[in-house]
């Protein structure tokens, strides 16, 4: 187990440095933006949304979520028996992956409120992170990967720890848990399109895993 972590958090990292083709033009069009707005986005602010940026592939990875080249190499088939919608159906068989979906989300949690005051409400971040378990079941539905409940639950509900692990955090190092964050100082508010970018950074990350990275799984 620890072999397959370690070697899908070497393809997240591999993945990412690809992904830059991307990722990089839109951070800077989205830096542009800011200054525009009058708004400064500190370099610790870029340098956590890269962190950001890494466990979103490394979730993907992990999740294997589907590629654009994969459905139109093998085509697109549901088959029923893929598709779990009563919860905690198979606990009493294994109790390991729903630790393991639970652990996965924990980072992402903590991150959300980390990098963005708009998530330090705690339904926001537990929407976010539902958001993206839901985009990633669903997303699995036409490949050989089981869409389950449990899994949207368990990730659910390590988003919900992650963001408490902040609190906590945010009380023992009130500083720290403010130096990362878009609305931190400059002076001028946040826009709404400033507002966005987490949302904006799930799509690209989603967008590079399915679109760009499988044809560049060759280089």
């Amino acid at each position: 187990m620890l072999y397959s972590v370690l070697y899908s958090l070497g393809g997240a990292c591999t993945d990412f440095l690809k992904s830059l083709l991307l990722f990089v033009p839109l951070e800077i069009i989205f830096i542009c933006y800011a200054r525009k707005r009058r708004y400064h986005i500190s370099a610790r602010h870029i340098t956590g949304v890269c962190f950001f940026q890494l466990l979103l592939l490394f979730i993907f990875i992990l999740t294997g979520v589907p590629s654009l080249r994969q459905l139109l190499e093998d085509g697109l088939y549901f088959w029923p028996d893929s598709l779990n919608l009563i919860p905690f159906t198979y606990i009493g068989e294994d109790v390991v992956p729903y630790i393991l979906n639970i652990v996965l989300f924990i980072p992402f949690g903590f991150l959300c409120p980390l990098l963005w005051k708009s998530k330090r409400f705690w339904y926001r971040t537990v929407l976010a992170g539902f958001s993206l378990s839901l985009l990633i079941e669903v997303s699995q539905i036409f490949t050989f990967r089981v869409t389950d409940i449990d899994d949207l639950l368990m990730n659910t509900l390590g988003t919900c720890i992650g963001f408490f692990v902040f609190v906590l955090f945010r009380k023992l190092a009130p500083y720290l848990s403010n130096a990362f964050a878009l609305e931190n100082g400059g002076g001028f508010p946040v826009s709404k399109a400033l507002r966005r970018e987490q949302p904006i950074l799930v799509t690209q990350a989603f967008l590079s895993s399915f679109v760009l990275l499988p044809f560049l799984a060759a280089y």
